[in-house]
């Protein structure tokens, strides 16, 4: 063809097409490579079968997740790979052979191609397989141990809890899940220290122990000793926390008990030991005037009004000696539980006087007004042991003169009030006008060998065995 004058600019038609196609399949084919590098980068398996379902293309995870090359299944079909019962389920998540023996669990997403063929990708999950599989046997033993299990993900927030956390808690997993257990379980007494030591060793992802007061759905307080253990996955990232919980409520009141009956016998040993010395005393006291009128009238050449007035002081002194050993005899009994309680038809106004009548002569010369009233309501006979009832009555009017320098000392005898549930009772009641019991040790003179003044210095005897 013969160029015409002033055609010099026309450009041939042939050449721009040839030129367009050229650049167009460059074009292509630098994006179909920079494709292929950004497939070739993915860590799931891309890959492409044609019609019959065998592979035509795979890119290089196919290498990390079946263990071979990716040529060597090319031509291959799919199912050749598949462990034959989940090739019913060939759609989602299902086990691949690998040429050493072992299965890689993988999930499947396949698209198909127009034409034949389709495209896919397999997601490898056997990591996740094998933790969940872990998980399910470890919820399966939680299950059934009375233990109280909980398990967070590894920001603390609730993933699951065992029938024992429910039972003891009264929370649920649905009321508790994606919650973290402290925003639920701790209440106004729980140690905030305790509290703050659980965030940081979690925040380190530390396996530590401790014990919280935690507490119920119903508001009710209970103690747990927690052990928690992070769960880390293949490259030492905490994965989740698994919390055994052990109730110790019951432990922690029976130590607080042991603890507090420590407290007491270790009290009331230092209570016996000041009454061993109050008690030896008050026996040296009598015991004294005994052996020293006994000598004075074996030595001296006593007249016969002085012999007297040493038997006397013998005789006081040996009664006063023997009402000793019998209190301490009695509370012996007392605490060994073979002391005998009568139940005898007595005549109670006799009972009463029998045993006033000797303390009222000592009121009376120590200058002390005493009576006994007796309420004309009681009947004249009543069942009971007389013999005790004599020996308290003496004990509280002894104690009333005893701590009484002026003043009057009144024995009263009434029925107490009666109710409908409680039959009639005798209540005896002794009013002074001495000095009283403080009001801090009331409570304890009821108390084994206590006194209200347990020195040997004291002004007025007694060992506190029958309130004295």
């Amino acid at each position: 063809m013969t160029p015409r004058p002033g055609d010099a600019d026309v450009v041939d038609p042939t050449d721009l097409h040839v030129e367009a196609t050229y650049r167009l399949t460059e074009a292509l084919a630098a994006s179909e490579s920079q494709m292929l590098r950004r497939v070739q980068l993915l860590s799931e398996v891309v890959f492409e079968i044609d019609a019959q379902g065998c592979f035509v293309f795979l890119n290089d995870a196919w290498a990390k997740a079946i263990g071979a090359p990716p040529a060597d299944a090319l031509g291959h079909p799919l199912r050749e790979y598949v462990v034959e019962e989940d090739l019913p389920i060939c759609e989602r998540a299902l086990r691949m052979r690998r040429p050493d023996g072992g299965v890689t669990w993988v999930e499947l997403s396949v698209d198909r191609i127009a034409g034949g063929g389709a495209v896919g990708v397999l997601h490898d999950v056997t990591q996740q397989k094998l933790a969940q599989e872990e998980l399910t046997k470890l919820s399966l033993v939680a299950s059934y141990t009375d233990n109280l299990v909980l398990i967070t993900d590894g920001r603390g927030r609730t993933e699951w809890v065992n029938q024992a956390f429910t039972r003891r808690t009264g929370y649920t997993l649905d009321e508790i899940v994606g919650r973290p257990p402290g925003e639920v379980l701790q209440g106004p007494d729980t140690d905030p220290e305790t509290v703050q030591r659980i965030r940081d060793q979690l925040r380190e992802g530390l396996s530590f122990e401790t014990e919280i007061l935690n507490y119920t759905k119903a508001h009710e307080p209970y103690w747990v000793q927690i052990h928690i253990t992070p769960v880390r996955d293949d490259h030492g990232a905490v994965e989740r926390f698994v919390s055994i919980q052990t109730d110790s409520t019951e432990l922690r009141r029976t130590q607080e008990e042991l603890e507090v009956a420590m407290v007491r016998a270790e009290a009331a040993n230092d209570a016996k030991t000041q009454f061993l010395a109050t008690i030896s005393h008050e026996m040296r006291t009598p015991l004294n005037a005994i052996l020293g009128s006994a000598e004075l009238a074996l030595t001296e050449d006593a007249t016969p009004d002085e012999l007297t007035e040493h038997l006397t002081r013998i005789n006081s002194g040996a009664e006063a000696l023997l009402k000793l050993i019998t209190d301490v005899l009695d509370v012996s009994k007392i605490e060994t539980g073979e002391i005998d309680v009568e139940l005898v038809p007595m005549d109670l106004r006799a009972c009463l006087l029998d045993a006033v009548t000797p303390i009222r002569t000592r009121a009376a010369a120590e200058g002390l007004d005493f009576e006994l009233v007796v309420d004309e309501a009681l009947p004249a006979t009543v069942l009971g042991d007389p013999g005790r009832l004599r020996q308290i009555v003496t004990n509280l009017a002894e104690n009333a003169v005893k701590f009484t320098d002026a003043g009057s000392v009144v024995v009263e005898a009434a029925v107490a009030e009666v109710t409908p549930t409680h039959p009639p009772e005798l209540e005896i009641r002794v009013v002074d006008t001495g000095i009283g019991i403080p009001r801090d040790v009331q409570e304890r003179i009821f108390e084994r060998f206590v006194q209200v003044d347990s020195t040997t210095t004291r002004r007025t005897g007694g060992v506190g065995l029958g309130l004295n």
